[in-house]
């Protein structure tokens, strides 16, 4: 009886992995889109996805990736100019 279950789980177990790998490569490509600039539709269509709420799933940002999102916004206020030295007055 063993010698019929051992296969049979072993069997089972590999299916997992596989699609445990499958995911994660899922994942790893919506998230790597998303961080080089790619929009949630263009993901969608990509992905094979049927709404925007799985795409989100998928495509997590990294916390460096975020950071840098805020360092840009930071630096960009910073280095504008103001409106009125913009115009020429001040």
């Amino acid at each position: 009886m063993a010698s019929r279950i051992i296969p049979r789980l072993m069997a089972c177990v590999a299916k997992v992995w596989r699609l445990c790998r499958a995911r994660h490569k899922r994942h790893t490509f919506a998230s790597r889109l998303a961080m080089e600039g790619v929009d949630l539709l263009t993901l969608k269509e990509l992905g094979g996805w049927k709404t925007l709420s799985m795409v989100q799933r998928y495509a997590h940002l990294s916390p460096g990736h975020q950071r840098q999102a805020i360092e840009r916004l930071v630096t960009r206020a910073v280095s504008a100019p103001r409106p009125a030295e913009a115009a020429g007055h001040e």
